[in-house]
């Protein structure tokens, strides 16, 4: 069968640090610097790096959405759906830009002139799935989905339907008011595409350079070496020590490991260190669909990058912005939870946990009144 380019190209950098530089890395006699290499960094950055083509491909859908003039009929054409939530059709800027850079998408949202609007958008954004959480969902997804593309499409639906949810709780007020000038119709011009996608691609491999790479040598020193320096298993290592005290954190969920804990949390710093905290402490994630599928919901609800929350501290403040990132962080364990009681059968019982509820806010807006004043004879209209 034939395969998608992605994946094929996904498979040749993988065969480039697994096989092309691995292979010799396997047989330097050093112990130190074999397991270095050979076990902790070629494999964690052939797993982050390998999804450079995916992210390309998303790259170049918004890049061309953009430059063609239709993101700006298209947040015309949603402004009614946007208002049943409170928000208003600019804000649909922010929200595609947010499947890019949760960061880039914050800082966009200073173009909303309504101040309620601009915080409310800024809330939604850590539910859009960024590009940073694709490797994430791609590594997870193989472990509770036959067909991995389907997975990623059905947590990047769950992840808008969260962000809607978002902005209706948090609607209050007018409607806000929506004034854009179209932008013209066009051809995207090749050339400038073209130079988008390279500077995301030189971005990204500046990030996997820099950040992800400090943080994938910082993570094989602590899970490879005792406290007394010594080669050890990473059960008998540093951050097992340091760590052993987090696996709670997501035993509810089937995964009551260490490991899981400080993969999951690495998300925190950048989200593409959990694929390669995964890779290095783990190989093959170790537990089933259900945690496999909890643990994405995790990341896909829980505090965004380190980088997102400086922007939204910014432009809202940093007192809102950690509010903000703890709550999101808190809730997110909480949905991973509900995430694997759901996976595990617990469906049926969830829908009659929420008929109650539901059938109360049915009947309370049933009876709910709209006072007319006719002088000294106003009458209770029910609808």
């Amino acid at each position: 069968a034939p395969r998608a380019p992605g994946a094929w190209m996904k498979d040749m950098i993988g065969m480039l640090f697994s096989d092309v530089l691995g292979g010799p890395a396997r047989r330097i006699p050093s112990p130190v610097l074999r397991s270095l290499l050979a076990e902790g960094l070629l494999p964690a950055l052939g797993t982050v790096l390998g999804f450079l083509p995916q992210i390309l491909m998303l790259f170049l859908f918004l890049v061309v959405l953009e430059e063609s003039g239709f993101l700006s009929r298209l947040a015309a054409l949603t402004d009614g759906a946007f208002a049943a939530v409170g928000l208003n059709g600019r804000a649909v800027f922010s929200l595609v830009m947010g499947f890019g850079c949760t960061a880039a998408a914050v800082l966009t949202t200073r173009g909303l002139d309504d101040k309620r609007v601009q915080r409310r958008t800024i809330l939604c954004l850590p539910y859009i799935s960024c590009s940073a959480k694709l490797p994430v969902f791609l590594t997870l997804s193989a472990s509770f989905f036959p067909h991995p593309f389907l997975a990623v499409l059905l947590l990047y639906a769950l992840g808008v339907g969260l962000a809607l949810l978002v902005a209706l709780a948090t609607a209050g007020g007018g409607r806000a008011p929506f004034v854009m000038e179209l932008a013209p119709l066009q051809c995207p011009r090749p050339i400038f595409v073209a130079k988008s996608l390279l500077f995301q691609a030189k971005q990204f491999i500046i990030k996997t350079a820099t950040v992800i790479l400090a943080f994938l040598l910082l993570s094989w020193l602590l899970s490879s070496f005792d406290w007394s320096f010594r080669l050890a298993q990473p059960q008998q290592s540093m951050l097992a020590s340091l760590c052993r005290g987090m696996a709670w954190l997501f035993a509810p969920a089937g995964m009551n490991d260490w490991r899981i804990a400080y993969a999951a949390l690495s998300g925190l710093i950048a989200k593409e260190n959990v694929a390669g905290a995964l890779a290095m402490l783990c190989g093959d994630f170790p537990y089933g669909a259900a945690s496999a599928f909890a643990l994405a919901v995790f990341v896909l609800t829980c505090s965004p990058c380190v980088s997102a929350i400086a922007a939204t501290a910014h432009e809202v403040g940093w007192e809102r912005a950690l509010l903000y990132a703890a709550l999101q962080t808190v809730s997110a364990l909480l949905l991973s939870y509900f995430a694997y009681f759901l996976w595990r059968g617990g469906a049926p019982y969830a829908v009659l946990a929420a008929l109650p509820p539901l059938a109360l806010l049915l009947v309370r807006k049933r009876h709910e009144t709209i006072h007319r004043p006719r002088k000294h004879h106003a009458r209770r209209v029910h609808r």
